[in-house]
């Protein structure tokens, strides 16, 4: 028996000899089982976007505290200024102090520039604050992608460093195969920040043996996370885009920002 699993691991590093950062795939064929997760549309956008506008209204409520004090400051200077303005002769026997203009009209005038000083500082502000959010968003995909083997190592090496890639590697002549690819090409659309490709087997590596096929390999930052072969074993006969989905989400491929 101890020769027949040394034979076989010998097998197996040589049918995945040639890929980027190969692993055993019997080290990673068993993964762990993951609980179960809620499918379907859980409103990951509308959560990170409510949290990016919370974010923009405290900085801006911050910006305003510190501008209100500024106004504070020169409302509870100005007095003194003008007294220096008004002749004794006024200050002693009373007048409307033309020579300064009216104070209250005076602050009036003042009050409205400050209030559109302040629309004019938030209105820029908060484009400035949503031009810094735009540039730290996560690039988009959306779709499943057939790629030569060349463009699937340089994708490797290339691809943002915060975004998972998704490599499934198939045969078209095999059921199972095809079964995924049919479900890849929905779970791409909704797990959107994730690149999948997927890769003909044979033309990767001819020395292949399909028997592990189909096979799904993760990469993030360059390195190969999961080397999941004979993909579809440990999922229901006739499944779906859910299955499929929850199996990535159980190994962290998520929509989330920083994941």
């Amino acid at each position: 028996n101890d020769d027949a699993n040394d034979d076989s691991s010998e097998d197996d590093a040589y049918y995945f000899q040639g890929l980027p950062n190969p692993t055993s795939p019997k080290a990673s064929t068993k993964q762990p089982q993951q609980p179960l997760r809620p499918s379907g549309n859980t409103g990951v956008k509308g959560v990170l976007a409510d949290y990016r506008e919370a974010q923009q209204d405290e900085q801006l409520r911050r910006e305003e505290g510190r501008l209100e004090s500024l106004r504070a400051f020169d409302r509870a200077t100005r007095p003194a200024v003008r007294a220096e303005c008004i002749p004794d002769d006024i200050n002693n026997k009373g007048g409307n102090g033309d020579d300064c203009g009216s104070d209250g009209d005076s602050n009036g005038d003042l009050d409205d520039g400050d209030d559109d000083f302040l629309k004019q500082f938030r209105s820029q502000r908060l484009a400035q604050l949503q031009s810094t959010a735009a540039s730290n968003l996560l690039p988009t995909f959306g779709s499943l992608s057939s790629v030569p083997p060349e463009e699937y190592a340089q994708l490797v090496d290339d691809i943002d460093s915060r975004v998972y890639l998704i490599v499934h590697l198939f045969e078209s002549t095999i059921q199972e195969c095809r079964m995924l690819h049919s479900a890849l090409e929905k779970v791409a659309t909704c797990m959107n920040h994730a690149k999948f490709v997927e890769v003909e087997a044979l033309e990767a590596n001819p020395n292949m043996d399909t028997i592990c096929l189909p096979a799904v390999l993760v990469y993030r930052a360059g390195e190969l996370t999961h080397n999941l072969v004979r993909f579809t074993d440990e999922l229901p006969r006739g499944f779906g885009v859910d299955e499929v989905r929850e199996v990535l989400e159980g190994l962290g491929v998520v929509n989330l920002i920083g994941n």
